[in-house]
Order: C-alpha cells, then structure tokens, then sequence
C-alpha cells in the first residue's frame, strides 16, 4: 500500500470503516463497474467479507449497485459521499450540543467541576490492555463498551475474564456484525448490541471513568488509548454511547 493509501485509510478509520471495507471501497473506485468475485480476487478479502462490506458501504452511500447476474457495483459521485458524511456529523453534532445544553451546563452551574483530572495517553497494545483492565476493576453498578474492530481472542480473554468477576454489573457492550460472535463466546450472559457505524471504541465504568481506544487492526503497536476520569470526557463518552445504544440492534 502506497503512501496516499496509507492516509486515506488512517482517514477512513476515524470514520468508523473496517480494514476490509477500506480495501473493497478502494478497489471498486479504483477499477469502477465490477463484480464481487473481482474485489475478492484483486483486494485478497474473504469472500464474505466482501459481501458484508459492500452491503455496509452501500447503506453509507458510498457505492452503488446495479442488479443483474451478477450484480456490477461502482462507486458514487465523491460529493453524494461528503454530503451524507456532513449530514451524519451534523446530526451526532446537534445531539452532543443538546446534551450539553440540558444535562452538562445545568451540571456545571449548579455544583461546579473539579478542574484537577488525570488524562492519560497510552501507546502499545501492552499499555492499552493494562488501562482498560484499570478502568473496568473498581466498576459497581454499570460498565459500557463499545468495539467497533473485532477483537482476537488472546486480547479480548483477559478483559472477559475481568469482566466475569465483577459482582452485580450492568454490562452493555456495543460491536460490529463480525466481532458478535467471539464477544458472546467469552461473555455469553451479557446484553450486546450491533451497530455498523461507530467512531472509535471506548469504556466507561460507572459513567465516570474512561479509557477511549483507537486501534490500526494491521499494526498493533500502533494501538493507543486516553484513559481518564475528567468528568466532561465521560459525561461526553456516556451520551454518545447511549445515543448508539438506543439506535442499535440485538444480533439473532
């Protein structure tokens, strides 16, 4: 992958899209008409992984499809993508500016908040395990997680773990269609969600503590996290998790 690559897909990751999607996307506006079979060939991704990025892709407005035996997909106009891309950020805008308005400001004027907190930037997979684990050990009544890459089992048994041992936690977690499946095999009696589209994964204990994850699904080392207990991240953290939680779906 070439440098401008590179960038793009730094970009498009801060935009909630998968490696694989990042690939099908660039080979359907690189080659324009083509075939699953043809991405599948030409992007190295599993068939399946194909077909559920297109479809992801597709709802996004980001390519567009023509049925027939078999379907031609092809990319849409770069300026229908931005449009729809600035309506979605002003709609999440407009709620976090609404949640400011009637819950923080009242919060802040009332009582005021300390100014002292410990915001902490860690890097390395090592690191970001070790705040997380932080972050969930003292939690008592409810604990948010939002995963929007899918784990692997070696860094997700460890959180697992720490998360059965908790004692009467309310735990939601949040993930993408293809990382179902291995959260419920650790956490089989935990409420999980779906949703395709999410900015960055994050937990919050108790709606006070946070770490929040930005993780390069190719290289590892590149993994980093804020870890914190500033009352505005979590407050931020929480009704942005709550807004995807209300506008998601249980997996069949």
């Amino acid at each position: 992958m070439n440098s401008t690559n590179k960038d793009l897909e730094l970009i498009f990751r801060k935009l909630g899209l998968s490696t694989y999607d990042i690939k099908v996307y660039l080979q359907v506006v690189e080659n324009g008409n083509t075939t699953a079979y043809e991405i599948n060939k030409r992007a190295g991704v599993p068939s399946p992984k194909v077909y559920d990025s297109l479809k992801r892709l597709i709802t996004r407005g980001w390519i567009k499809v023509e049925k027939g035996r078999p379907n031609m997909y092809f990319p849409a106009d770069p300026e229908e993508v931005l449009n729809h891309e600035r309506d979605e950020f002003n709609e999440q805008f407009n709620l976090l500016k609404l949640t400011f308005e009637e819950n923080i400001r009242p919060l802040y004027e009332k009582r005021g908040i300390k100014e002292k907190s410990d915001v902490l930037l860690v890097r390395g997979s090592k690191n970001v395990l070790s705040g997380i684990l932080g972050v969930i050990k003292p939690t008592k009544a409810e604990l948010k997680i939002a995963l929007p890459f899918l784990p692997s089992d070696t860094e997700f048994e460890p959180i697992a773990n720490m998360i059965n041992r908790l004692d009467e936690v309310e735990v939601k977690i949040l993930t993408n269609k293809d990382s179902y499946n291995t959260i419920k095999k650790f956490l089989p009696n935990v409420e999980i969600r779906v949703r395709d589209t999410m900015f960055g994964g994050g937990i919050i204990s108790d709606s006070k503590m946070i770490a929040l994850i930005f993780s390069d699904e190719e290289k590892k080392s590149n993994t980093m996290a804020i870890v914190s207990d500033h009352p505005y991240l979590a407050l931020i953290a929480d009704s942005y998790f709550e807004y995807l939680w209300s506008n998601s779906s249980g997996q069949d």
